[in-house]
């Protein structure tokens, strides 16, 4: 009986060296194909289908959020624009910018909802205010907006958020390109590097304990 234990375990070790060793003759021989899945597995997009609201997340400067959420707006997948803003400079908020960039690309005011984060600045604190909103305005669906890298961690937080709360607010989200952080050129820039095992780290630390407090 022993004997078979020890040959199971053998077999198991075998099998991890003989995974471990493919695992590095392909990304020896396809490095680009192994890097651009490292990218890829942090996306999440739905199929979406038309909203209450479409909901833009913070902390993006180059305003290709705001251009993917105005897009969507205007192809009929939103009724309202919804973001939250942030103090950047005394008496200067981010969504300050984010609206007046929205109304610069032929969406009315009158569609767009604006608030200012009054807490935690992170992905769960903007959630825990976007979702107050939302359901203060009767919103009973979103498609949420954001770069590409940060969709699949901002699903995550807003579905355990939904469901903690015992909303039923329907949740689709859809990835913005980020020409700071390319999906498939991440590895190219320090930025990309950054940000890709920034969010990775992210990604691990919420789903071992952040999530689990909310």
């Amino acid at each position: 009986m022993m004997q078979n234990s020890r040959s199971g375990k053998m077999s198991i070790i075998k099998l991890l060296l003989m995974s471990l060793f493919i695992l590095i003759v392909a990304i020896s021989l396809y490095p680009e194909w192994f890097l651009l899945s490292i990218g890829k597995n942090l996306v999440k997009q739905d199929t979406l289908q038309p909203a209450d609201a479409i909901v833009v997340l913070a902390g993006s400067f180059s305003g290709n959020r705001v251009r993917e959420a105005v897009s969507l707006m205007q192809k009929g997948y939103g009724k309202f624009l919804v973001f939250s803003g942030v103090q950047v400079y005394p008496g200067v908020f981010t969504h300050h910018f984010m609206k007046d960039y929205a109304v610069q690309r032929g969406l009315p005011e009158s569609q767009i909802i604006t608030q200012v984060l009054k807490h935690d600045r992170s992905t769960i604190g903007e959630a825990v205010e976007n979702l107050a909103s939302l359901r203060a305005h009767g919103i009973k669906s979103m498609i949420l907006v954001t770069s590409g890298y940060h969709t699949r961690r901002s699903h995550a937080v807003y579905q355990r958020l939904i469901a903690s709360g015992g909303n039923d607010i329907k949740l689709m989200v859809y990835p913005a390109y980020d020409p700071d952080i390319p999906i498939d050129g991440w590895w190219k820039t320090r930025e990309g590097i950054k940000q890709i095992f920034l969010e990775y780290f992210k990604l691990v630390f919420y789903s071992s304990y952040e999530l689990k407090t909310v």
